[in-house]
């Protein structure tokens, strides 16, 4: 079908990133530097023979403003069409992409002269094309720019990116949302935990969660059969089976294991994140179906959240109706058009019936002396529901109280929803408040 496009595209050429009129940065940020070819080759955690790159062509979805509709009334409980959810395949028909924009792109990277090697994916919904394998020489060339090698300071990651602009046809720039992988950099990942005490003598644990929220002794809990759960993790982080058993031991709980797994999970190399999120959400969600979500690979040395939601948002048959994800980066670390089409893909999943969970992070509104307080992302996003952290207090007339570290705020990114402005109206009458100059009191509250 492609074929059906055979002239060139001759729209001039704009510049598509780090625009230095925009809040792209034009130079190599702080926390990393630039490698020599010498350097490169001798890297212990580089091992390409011929550096490669993966470019992503977001394709500008269409009818948005019905999607956002359509999400938030079959989410209001108040809607008369609340929980009345929609098929992966009625949302592809009105939202897709046209035609035309996946032809210009396809007809684009064709001028381009791929070499061999290089791969090009679409995902189901066509509103991704992704170039794979793509070496660099190739991304310079067809995109008029200049790629370097740099290694993050401190996790000693190497990216290859441009600091400086590139370019593509008005027509390619027109349809897309956003093109990924060539100029874009991300901070250090949020999911590390700190040993923080709790504010009382009391060990929080499976037993006193359970009987806090009120949820019944009885452990053969959950026993409707379509019912599943998942977690999500990245950045190489895995559990173990063997670790999973000792802790449902340990709590008297049902010995079940995980239903399914996707993605690498190495159980003789277990990590701290995905242990505690895996052994908690079976142990809270007793006898429920639980799925293990493992993405591998990198966005700009960051979670690939969007490759995951996009995976999970095209799962056919049974799957998950309830995922929970610990990880999180500081939002103004996050280029605005890719946090909208993260948005994008939330509402996609919020339409079809799925509920996202996100932690709201461990640095309360992070920062301690800074100009302006910032909040993670992507709970940040109004199309999430955002899970803080609270500790047991007596005196509390619900035996518990917020953390101070848990993660907080307001969004500089997202405008406050409808449903909590009677409740951040009367916060924001009490009297110990930070100055209102160093938050948004208008944003998205967490």
């Amino acid at each position: 079908m492609l074929g059906v496009v055979s002239h060139a595209i001759h729209s001039e050429f704009v510049i598509a990133g780090n625009d230095p009129s925009s809040s792209h940065k034009k130079y190599i940020p702080t926390q990393w530097s630039q490698l020599t070819l010498d350097q490169l080759q001798q890297h212990p955690l580089y091992s390409q023979k011929q550096p490669r790159m993966t470019i992503t062509f977001a394709l500008k979805l269409r009818n948005r403003q019905w999607l956002e509709q359509l999400f938030w009334s079959v989410s209001d409980p108040f809607s008369k069409t609340y929980g009345q959810y929609k098929t992966l395949e009625q949302l592809k028909e009105i939202i897709s992409p046209d035609l035309e924009s996946q032809l210009l792109i396809h007809q684009f990277l064709r001028q381009t002269n791929l070499p061999s090697g290089v791969s090009i994916r679409t995902t189901p919904l066509n509103d991704f094309i992704v170039v794979e394998n793509a070496p660099v020489s190739w991304v310079e060339a067809s995109f008029q720019t200049k790629v370097m090698a740099l290694v993050h300071k401190e996790t000693k990651h190497v990216l290859f990116r441009s600091v400086q602009p590139f370019y593509v046809p008005a027509a390619v720039k027109s349809v897309c949302s956003f093109i990924g992988g060539i100029s874009a950099f991300r901070g250090l990942p949020k999911f590390k935990r700190a040993t923080i005490p709790t504010a009382s003598n009391q060990d929080v644990d499976v037993t006193l969660i359970r009987k806090q929220y009120n949820i019944s002794d009885d452990i053969s809990q959950g026993k409707a059969p379509n019912n599943i759960q998942a977690i999500a993790s990245f950045l190489e982080q895995y559990y173990s089976s063997k670790d999973l058993a000792q802790f449902q031991q340990r709590y008297h709980l049902p010995n079940l294991k995980v239903e399914k797994v996707i993605g690498p999970n190495k159980e003789d190399k277990p990590g701290l994140e995905a242990s505690l999120d895996i052994q908690y959400i079976m142990a809270v969600g007793s006898n429920i179906r639980t799925w293990a979500l493992s993405t591998p690979g990198e966005r700009e040395g960051q979670e690939p959240f969007l490759e995951w939601a996009i995976q999970i948002g095209n799962f056919t048959g049974e799957s998950p109706y309830v995922h929970s994800v610990s990880y999180g980066d500081d939002e103004d670390s996050i280029e605005l058009d890719y946090a909208q089409r993260l948005d994008d893909q939330f509402k996609i999943l919020g339409a079809t019936g799925r509920t996202i969970l996100f932690a709201s992070g461990d640095d309360g509104v992070g920062c301690k002396s800074c100009k302006s307080q910032t909040p993670d992302w992507p709970v940040s996003s109004p199309y999430v529901t955002a899970v803080g952290a609270t500790t047991p207090s007596p005196k509390s007339p619900n035996g518990e109280k917020s953390t101070s570290w848990s993660g907080g705020g307001f969004s500089n990114y997202y405008p406050q929803p409808g449903y909590q402005q009677s409740v951040i109206s009367a916060y924001l009458k009490q009297s110990k408040l930070p100055p209102r100059t160093l938050f948004n009191s208008s944003g998205r509250g967490l």
